[in-house]
């Protein structure tokens, strides 16, 4: 019980007095510690636990969202296909109708595989939201080229020589060349995130 003193007994000497043996006996009263009061190390674990359960729970949420996101581009690809013809540059508008699918593909695999992520709360929202501009930024120049019928300074091959005004293609420029610097970091972060054995280390225990 809390605030219970516990005595403990110590044999100081042993000295005859009268020819018999007797002992010097001292008592120390030490007071036991105190239940609910935990030591620094003991904070420090369960904060460390606390941040494992919040992160693997923005593990799993982040996951799901790249997987509903993922599902969307099928949606829109689903529909962007009968468009294609009626664009400025078909070529471009099969590129975006390809794109999508893939793209999609691609975030539901991800979305399998965030909560096995080995990251911290920063670096996997930065890998989230970097891969989610990457991806839908590359998607909005393909769209943009397709209907301008532009984009032969930064997409030549898929252009197919179709190339617009300066500001037409700096447009698509700027939109597009941002995916790239975000894609790498992003792509960095989660093959980071992948790292060790395969076991999750970040698993809540039960």
């Amino acid at each position: 019980m809390s605030g219970i003193k516990t005595r403990f007994v110590h044999v100081l000497a042993l000295r005859p007095i009268g020819g018999y043996p007797s002992f010097a006996i001292r008592f120390s009263a030490l007071s036991a510690p105190r239940r609910g009061v935990e030591s620094d190390s003991q904070l420090r674990h369960h904060g460390y636990k606390k941040e494992q359960r919040m992160s693997a729970t923005a593990l799993a949420v982040q996951g799901h969202r790249l997987i509903q996101i993922g599902v969307a581009l099928f949606l829109f690809t689903s529909f962007q296909g009968f468009a294609v013809p009626y664009f400025a540059a078909p070529n471009l508008g099969r590129s975006v109708h390809t794109l999508s699918g893939f793209t999609g593909v691609l975030l539901v695999a991800l979305g399998q595989v965030w909560p096995k992520l080995q990251l911290t709360s920063t670096p996997s929202r930065l890998a989230f939201w970097f891969l989610i501009y990457s991806a839908l930024a590359t998607i909005a120049g393909f769209v943009i080229a397709a209907l301008l019928g532009a984009g032969g300074s930064i997409i030549p091959i898929a252009a197919a020589g179709a190339r617009g005004s300066d500001a037409q293609e700096m447009l698509i420029q700027l939109v597009m060349y941002p995916a790239a610097p975000t894609g790498i970091i992003s792509f960095s972060l989660i093959l980071w995130g992948l790292r060790g054995s395969g076991v999750h280390e970040n698993a809540v225990e039960g």
